[in-house]
């Protein structure tokens, strides 16, 4: 027998006992016979007194017994069930409310980010590369704004979703799924907003905080530690590299601690990561260049584009001095080297579309300009491409893009290939430097001497 059934049980052979005439005490029957009476009124037909016969007394205890458990267990299994269906609606509304902000978006036309007029231009032309990094800022913010993401399935379905919407935005030379690269720079973005948010925050933090923070940024900003070594350096800056969120002042500086280990041999790009990077190319060339002088290249650019615009008018072609890529074309056509040689893409091309050049193995450094129509109304975007890797160049204007390819000659310390005649002209004349190796075709010098070039030392 069970504990808990002994109780009922007791109180059932009471009134069994009562009508064999073995109990004598009224209270107790009175109230075994109410409560008994309560039990078959509950829905225990087990109990059946008949007399004195011990075998209907047997049966109406196991009658009873299996009335109770059937009774109890039904009793429980309906609450049991009852209790856990309530439980798990109420834990599954409370789930479902905490994600509702995060997957309602980008589902309905409501939950869709309200782009400025010009993104949304964009998208509608299927030409959204110009306005790319407003388009990933709006909808960062838009995310923020309604809920947080963190999880990469989560990136992985906004991506998806967004692509479905705006097919413009993939771009299929960016790992299996098209959208990849916007998930990737819309985390680039989120990751970068919070930290901006993290830092106001902390900036508004005690006075104690703030002094604590600037001990700790003029100790990593100490370089004069004469006691780790060349090698020690080198693997610090590695290790900051390869940081979910590197420290890019730690990097500028470790940069220039390790440069005289660079300048004993080639450089490798898994050493050194950065340099696949615009800031730290213009860095490395600088210290290759002490000398350079962005003044005196500005000086000289112009100088250059008042000789070939006036050689062209010579040569019956009209180039204006604005027009750069046409201006260097003709240059191009004038000191190209004239033996035969292996043939190459051009050291300087002009594309006009909306996806994002490769690099394919083994090529040297060249610059692809991607133009996007519309007149004048967006600005170019420029792409180095060397050996598998592409550099974007935030720069948006013709020049700076040339002179960005020049410097990653002296960045990566390599020379020119001699089929592009065109980067060597511009090494000499532009940057004024005669000290890299260069080989000058036959028609380079005859050009200098018909125009009188004169050579530029700085």
């Amino acid at each position: 027998m069970f504990p808990g059934k002994v109780g009922i049980v007791r109180k059932v052979l009471l009134v069994v006992k009562l009508f064999q005439g073995s109990v004598e005490d009224p209270d107790p029957i009175h109230v075994g016979l109410e409560d008994a009476a309560g039990n078959q009124a509950d829905g225990d037909q087990g109990v059946q007194v008949d007399g004195g016969d011990q075998g209907d007394q047997a049966d109406g205890e196991q009658g009873d017994q299996a009335g109770v458990d059937q009774g109890d267990q039904a009793d429980g299994d309906q609450g049991n069930q009852a209790d856990g269906d309530q439980g798990n609606q109420a834990d599954g509304d409370r789930a479902n409310a905490e994600n509702l902000a995060l997957t309602g978006l980008f589902t309905t036309p409501n939950t869709w980010p309200n782009y400025s007029d010009r993104v949304l231009g964009a998208l509608k032309s299927g030409n959204i590369l110009p306005d790319w990094d407003i388009f990933i800022m709006e909808t960062a913010y838009f995310i923020l704004r309604h809920s947080d993401i963190r999880n990469a399935g989560d990136y992985n379905e906004v991506g998806r979703l967004v692509s479905t919407r705006w097919p413009c935005i993939n771009f299929s030379e960016h790992g299996k799924n098209p959208w990849n690269l916007f998930v990737k720079k819309l985390s680039q973005k989120i990751r970068n907003i919070r930290w901006q948010r993290k830092r106001k925050a902390d900036d508004e933090g005690s006075t104690d905080q703030r002094l604590k923070r600037a001990k700790r940024v003029a100790v990593a900003n100490d370089d004069n530690d004469d006691d780790i070594t060349p090698e020690e350096l080198k693997a610090m800056l590695l290790e900051e590299t390869n940081k979910e969120k590197p420290d890019r002042a730690k990097i500028s500086r470790l940069q220039k601690q390790t440069f005289p280990l660079r300048m004993k041999g080639a450089i490798n790009f898994q050493d050194y990561p950065f340099l696949l990077e615009e800031k730290f190319i213009k860095k490395e060339f600088c210290l290759r260049k002490p000398d350079h002088s962005e003044d005196s290249v500005k000086q000289n650019w112009d100088h250059i584009l008042r000789i070939l615009s006036a050689s062209a008018k010579e040569d019956k072609q009209e180039i204006s001095e604005s027009d750069v890529i046409g201006i260097l074309n003709y240059l191009e056509s004038q000191i190209a080297i004239s033996k035969r040689v292996k043939s190459i893409k051009p050291a300087i091309s002009v594309v006009n579309n909306t996806i994002i050049p490769k690099s394919t193995s083994g090529e040297a450094p060249r610059l692809v300009i991607v133009e996007h129509g519309n007149g004048d109304v967006s600005k170019p975007n420029g792409f180095v491409l060397y050996d598998g890797h592409v550099v974007e160049t935030n720069a948006t204007d013709h020049m700076s893009m040339i002179l960005l390819l020049c410097m990653t000659y002296y960045a990566w310390d390599l020379a020119y290939p001699i089929q592009y005649q065109v980067l060597g002209f511009l090494q000499h004349h532009l940057l004024g430097d005669k000290t890299a190796p260069f080989k000058k075709s036959t028609k380079f010098m005859k050009f200098e001497k018909k125009n009188n070039i004169s050579y530029n030392e700085h």
